[in-house]
């Protein structure tokens, strides 16, 4: 095989892995968690990433990357499409209850909060002090109008001792919620 050849195709394989690695990062790298301030560009370049690497995966890695793309969606104001991706999510991996979370949001950002709390009870039934379904879910009681329902799940979520990086803003969302709610 000459030199040249060689060289055109290490240089091709460089090139799918250097591409595939951005559409993977561009999946999965949401920038700002604040959506008012990140622009539509990004969010559907965020979309297309996932679209692109879809059929590239299985199993569990699959499962995230529909998860994913359910992020994006319900940041473009596509929710019943996010719905969608999540069940795809749940059914490729139904161990991951984190998607449930996903969904619940997805479901309380249509104004269904009865089937955002069914989501989010998925996951406290598996595991009753995950802090960011708490607050999620105490988020739909409160917007349902039930503060002392709302009460109750941010203070079990402010007294939960997770290390993880998001439970810990969860546990440090709901001491910020806990402050705005009425006196009782």
């Amino acid at each position: 095989m000459s030199g040249k050849l060689v060289l055109t195709a290490v240089f091709t394989c460089l090139m799918f892995q250097t591409a595939h690695a951005s559409d993977w990062d561009d999946c999965f790298s949401p920038g700002p968690h604040d959506w008012e301030t990140m622009n539509q560009e990004r969010k559907q370049d965020g979309l297309r990433a996932c679209d692109k690497i879809v059929p590239k995966y299985s199993g569990a890695e699959l499962a995230k990357i529909y998860a994913t793309r359910g992020y994006w969606k319900v940041r473009l104001d596509r929710t019943d499409d996010a719905i969608e991706d999540y069940n795809l999510a749940i059914k490729t991996d139904p161990k991951n209850l984190e998607f449930f979370i996903f969904k619940g949001f997805a479901y309380s950002k249509k104004k269904d909060y009865d089937r955002a709390i069914e989501n989010y009870n998925t996951t406290l039934d598996a595991n009753p002090n995950r802090a960011f379904a708490l607050v999620r879910r105490g988020e739909s009681y409160l917007a349902k109008g039930d503060v002392e329902r709302a009460r109750k799940d941010y203070t079990l979520a402010a007294n939960t001792k997770s290390t993880d990086r998001n439970e810990m803003w969860a546990r440090d969302y709901a001491k910020e919620l806990l402050k705005q709610l009425p006196s009782q």
